[in-house]
């Protein structure tokens, strides 16, 4: 299947999540002009099986597909390390610790959740940890998704019951 998540926005992870659900043997490819890691990384998340650029030639696409198509993955050698960083990690967070549920979370996805407990909403919680505000919603999508929520009140219901402090400020010089 190829998807062009560009005019989901941000709801294109929950699109890819609802296609894998739906069709669990379905294989994704994501063509779009971004070039966003976060973004891929959360498409990696929902299910996408390839992330490839629109300026990619035909000839090009049509390998992906056909590896795809037989169970190969692909995606640009520029996102790769930071998609198989934020793999490891999640990994690494879910493997042998035990009773605090923010332990799936990334660092910087706490320090999302926490400006939420304080409070905040996207644009204050970018400016606040100096990313942008579509980096934010990632964020908060993968957060709702490793916690197994559907709001921010059931996230913040999570932090508040694990005791979740607030991020370390940004010395703004």
């Amino acid at each position: 299947m190829l998807i062009d998540t560009e005019p989901l926005g941000f709801a294109a992870p929950e699109v890819l999540a609802g296609i894998k659900r739906e069709r669990p043997d379905a294989a994704i490819v994501v063509v779009t002009a971004d070039t966003d890691a976060a973004r891929a990384i959360a498409a990696v998340r929902a299910g996408a099986d390839a992330w490839v650029s629109k300026r990619q030639r035909m000839d090009d696409l049509e390998i992906v597909i056909r590896g795809v198509r037989i169970g190969e993955s692909w995606f640009p050698p520029a996102m790769l390390g930071a998609i198989l960083r934020s793999l490891r990690d999640d990994e690494h967070r879910t493997r042998g610790h035990g009773d605090d549920p923010l332990d799936v979370l990334s660092p910087r996805e706490r320090d999302v959740l926490a400006c939420m407990a304080e409070g905040r909403h996207g644009r204050q919680i970018a400016e606040e940890l100096r990313i942008s505000i579509d980096t934010v919603r990632t964020h908060t999508r993968s957060i709702f998704s490793k916690l197994d929520v559907h709001s921010r009140l059931e996230a913040l219901s999570v932090a508040r019951k694990a005791g979740l402090t607030a991020p370390a400020r940004q010395d703004p010089t």
